[in-house]
């Protein structure tokens, strides 16, 4: 249902009377999504500040967008509305360790490399690597359900995420979840609420799981001469017990030539690095072609790429689509870059900037490859998928472009309805217009 928006915005002062200097100004272009920019900019510093903002926009009609450090990329829909820009960053007070629990309790606005150099201090840390850990705050990468290629090993964010305080678009405030690493009864909100995108409530504060942090650890690049080479060697390796961090790839084609480079991560004591360097080695025919201390996922795209897309689809395809896609575009398209995780299922395809004439033949090559490749009816419906993470505004009308609507269609939207009735929370940037 569409609700009737407010076309001006036509705030009552008193409501924020507790906001301190900076924390609401006038919404300008850089503040934009989707080419919509906002009347307004708030900066909550507490969860009062934030219930303050929310019962404005219940009042007023007004569509609210929660924005952390915007290392996503902000993707989703053309926004239904757009009035108030929720600058989260501004949360960032709590950060409570519990180390012999393994556990850490922070405001929504912290970043994760403050959490990450909070937890050193106790040989932990939080085992998830986004692009921008200086930006990408604990709300953000939550609400998006942000990962890297540690996933490989330790999990999405939603597998990390113990508890979590939220307020609905009800003004309803929720501590779901627990503390420590302990099943609670009860529905199972945390896991709800992760990757949501900030449709149905806003996270105040999260309660993550840590693990510890490696004596050593080492970024292996071995290179491959094709996809051929490289679908063997992840099947070998895959069926090892290497117990490895990450396993990623990237397939990258410039001027019709093609690169192939499989990216390993390597954790442990200084004989285990040696051990796993050595066995991957021997599993893989060759030798280590570059060897790093720091970590950088390939499935991460540039941040300044005129086109993003996710796709999703059976380990096993993620080669062979990588290559069918790059011989698809070769004649069209200069420069392609593709990054994935090979024991996921999970690949990312990126144009550099400048490419905006070469978007749409893109995205129908993906699609007809996802068909080439992933044939199996049922690995179809269950995998074969892929969102548009980034593009620019005009490819985005009339689309939803979260790729085919999923079969719980009406139990999310049911949700949405109990959760955020009024729709002012990120009003049609989910699946389905949500």
């Amino acid at each position: 249902m569409q609700h009737r928006r407010k076309s001006s915005l036509n705030m009552n002062a008193a409501a924020f009377a507790s906001l301190g200097p900076g924390q609401l100004r006038p919404g300008r272009e850089v503040d934009a999504v989707d080419g919509v920019a906002p009347q307004a900019v708030i900066t909550p510093r507490s969860p009062d500040h934030l219930s303050a903002a929310l019962e404005e926009a219940r009042r007023e009609g007004l569509g609210i967008i929660p924005v952390g450090g915007a290392t996503s990329g902000l993707p989703g829909n053309i926004p239904e509305a757009f009035h108030i820009r929720l600058l989260m960053t501004g949360l960032a007070t709590k950060l409570e360790r519990r180390p012999a629990d393994m556990t850490v309790s922070v405001d929504a606005g912290v970043s994760l490399a403050r959490i990450n150099r909070a937890l050193a201090a106790a040989g932990q840390r939080l085992c998830l690597d986004p692009p921008h850990p200086e930006r990408a705050t604990a709300g953000g990468l939550v609400a998006s359900n942000a990962c890297g290629g540690l996933r490989h090993a330790y999990g999405s964010c939603r597998d990390l995420v113990l508890g979590m305080a939220v307020v609905d678009g009800q003004l309803r405030r929720y501590q779901c979840g627990a503390e420590v690493v302990k099943n609670v009864a009860g529905y199972d909100l945390p896991r709800l609420f992760t990757g949501s995108w900030g449709s149905l409530a806003i996270i105040t504060e999260v309660t993550f799981r840590t693990h510890p942090l490696p004596e050593q650890a080492a970024t292996l690049l071995f290179e491959f001469d094709d996809e051929a080479q490289l679908d063997g060697a992840r099947a070998r390796l895959l069926s090892s017990k290497l117990p490895l961090a990450a396993a990623d790839f990237s397939a990258d084609m410039f001027a019709g030539q093609q690169s192939w480079t499989m990216a390993l991560r390597v954790e442990g004591s200084e004989h285990e690095v040696a051990y796993q360097a050595g066995m991957a080695e021997e599993l893989l025919g060759r030798e280590i072609g570059e060897s790093a201390d720091q970590w950088w996922s390939p499935v991460h795209a540039e941040p300044d790429a005129a086109m993003v897309l996710k796709v999703s689809l059976p380990p096993a395809c993620c080669a062979r689509f990588a290559a069918a896609l790059a011989s698809e575009l070769a004649m069209s398209v200069g420069e392609l870059s593709i990054g994935g995780h090979l024991g996921v299922g999970l690949v990312r395809v990126s144009l550099p900037a400048g490419s905006a004439g070469q978007i749409s033949p893109a995205i129908e090559a993906c699609r007809r490859c996802l068909d080439l490749v992933c044939q199996d009816p049922d690995a179809r419906a269950a995998w074969a998928d892929f969102v548009v993470e980034k593009v620019p505004p005009e490819f985005k009308q009339g689309r939803d472009v979260w790729g085919r609507r999923p079969a719980g269609l009406s139990l999310m939207q049911g949700l949405k309805q109990r959760f955020d009735p009024a729709r002012i929370l990120s009003p049609g940037r989910f699946v389905g217009g949500i």
